[in-house]
């Protein structure tokens, strides 16, 4: 384990802000100083200051520790960390009730993070470093009244080798999760409600492409996370629309929406 001292001097004692949108600001606080990466703990807090109550996604966002998700950047000297824990593909159109927070207008909600086993400290050497939060917080609407990965450096395309399982060794298929990938290893793990979803023929009798419920998309979007290092910007076919160009060459759910798009348009 990487244990050299380490000081992060990007982070004060008081937090840094982060605008995003619909209302909210995440900002992150770390101590000054630690001397092992281990002792590495990260504080997110989401304020809403607007008039209204808002509903987010909290999976695999800056208010969710459970999962082994990328919330935050890490970078040295302009470098930025591997990240080493899954990449999720996340099943929009049934989310359990958990899956969201409810941050009531004028509050915050703070949410401590152990990232020190989710990014390669050890390859950018002791020094100081920089965190900064992914800026991925879905707004689902205002409402009104109302066992981690071990630290290593990996190569994406050039895999010796690549599993692809059904089973679920790092126990995150929970009802919201249809696959997801360990960029550690590239291997892509399916949870039972991939097997819910239909063929791409599908698409030729009544399956919509918004639906994001076709097996090819989902595996193509898990693929991508494997073979090329793309990232969860956002989900559903309409957000993957409105992303800038630099985002949406980086969206998994992008190459999903646009695969199944020209499916439908050259097979049907």
């Amino acid at each position: 384990m990487f244990s050299k001292a380490l000081t992060i001097f990007a982070l004060c004692a008081s937090a840094l802000a982060f605008p995003t949108r619909g209302g909210l600001t995440v900002s992150i606080t770390a101590p000054k100083n630690i001397d092992s990466v281990d002792d590495l703990k990260v504080v997110a807090s989401v304020t809403n200051s607007g008039a209204e109550d808002v509903k987010v996604i909290n999976i695999g966002t800056v208010l969710d520790s459970k999962l082994p998700t990328k919330s935050f950047t890490v970078s040295r000297n302009g470098v930025e960390a591997a990240f080493t824990g899954l990449k999720l593909n996340l099943n929009m159109e049934n989310l359990s009730e958990d899956a969201y927070t409810v941050i009531p207008a004028g509050q915050t909600i703070s949410v401590e993070h152990d990232i020190a086993a989710l990014y390669d400290f050890e390859s950018l050497g002791v020094g100081a470093f920089s965190i900064a939060p992914v800026d991925t917080l879905p707004v689902v609407v205002s409402l009104v009244n109302g066992t981690a990965p071990s630290l290593k450096a990996y190569d994406f395309a050039n895999s010796s080798s690549r599993t692809l399982s059904c089973s679920d060794p790092y126990a995150v298929c929970n009802g919201n999760v249809i696959a997801y990938t360990v960029t550690a290893t590239t291997n892509i793990y399916y949870c039972s409600i991939f097997y819910n979803e239909v063929p791409s023929t599908s698409l030729c009798s009544g399956t919509t492409v918004a639906s994001r419920n076709v097996r090819g998309g989902t595996t193509l979007h898990e693929l991508t996370h494997a073979t090329s290092g793309t990232t969860d910007v956002g989900y559903g076919c309409s957000y993957d629309q409105g992303l800038s160009a630099s985002n949406a060459v980086r969206n998994a759910d992008n190459y999903n929406c646009f695969a199944t798009q020209v499916y439908q348009n050259t097979q049907c």
